[in-house]
């Protein structure tokens, strides 16, 4: 998959981050601090076709709960969805799909999403 789950440490703390393998400049990250509500949150969605089954499989995670939540969010309302297909390829319907998603953390709450990334193959 282009995009991919990461954890790591940066000056002895603990950080959780999504990446681009196919450009290192692209890379999403939060200091881990399960017990603290942070000013950003990212999640990856990832759509993939199985064509021996002819069925699709749905992932959708946050690096903390906040982006889970405006990943559900995105997935579900069609407002985000849509506008992220409209700059999709030609044919977007039949093809694989991760996004990169980002939110804003409002009074313990995440903000309507954002894709900053997307990847259609």
């Amino acid at each position: 998959m282009r995009f991919r789950f990461e954890r790591g440490t940066s000056n002895g703390k603990l950080w959780l981050g999504i990446s681009d393998s196919q450009d290192s400049r692209n890379r999403w990250r939060v200091q881990e601090a399960p017990f603290d509500s942070p000013s950003v949150d990212f999640a990856l969605i990832t759509r993939v076709f199985d064509r021996v089954s002819n069925t699709v499989f749905v992932s959708l995670a946050g690096l903390n709960q906040y982006g889970t939540e405006a990943a559900t969010e995105f997935v579900t309302n069609p407002r985000y969805f849509d506008d992220l297909v409209r700059q999709g390829p030609p044919g977007w319907q039949s093809k694989n799909l991760q996004v990169v998603i980002e939110t804003s953390i409002v009074q313990a709450r995440p903000a309507p999403p954002r894709a900053i990334k997307a990847y259609f193959w």
